[in-house]
């Protein structure tokens, strides 16, 4: 039986499809989670890229490039650092659309 992640994944590939995006995730207290819902998702094997685990707060400065202060100033779980991660993602990937 399908769940909802599933059908919200492969709306996003068709409707990412129409507009020839790709995805990459950049993921820490999720584990990949979110990258392995993305690699089951139809038209993943042209759209995700691939993702990023990055847990500690050095490996998102050295993988995701979140910059140190950011990290200093915020909590490592907040939506700057997210976006950050994302942005990182999706410049070390290539892709189109970052998914933090």
């Amino acid at each position: 039986m399908r769940d909802q992640l599933e059908d919200l994944i492969d709306d996003f590939f068709r409707r990412a499809a129409k507009k020839k995006h790709t995805v990459c995730t950049a993921e820490s207290c999720s584990t990949g989670t979110l990258a392995t819902a993305f690699a089951k998702g139809e038209g993943a094997s042209k759209q995700f890229v691939g993702g990023i685990v990055a847990y500690t707060k050095e490996a998102k400065i050295n993988l995701l490039d979140v910059p140190a202060d950011m990290l200093v100033e915020q909590t490592a779980v907040c939506a700057p650092v997210a976006e950050s991660m994302a942005l990182g993602a999706v410049r070390r990937s290539g892709a189109s659309l970052g998914c933090p």
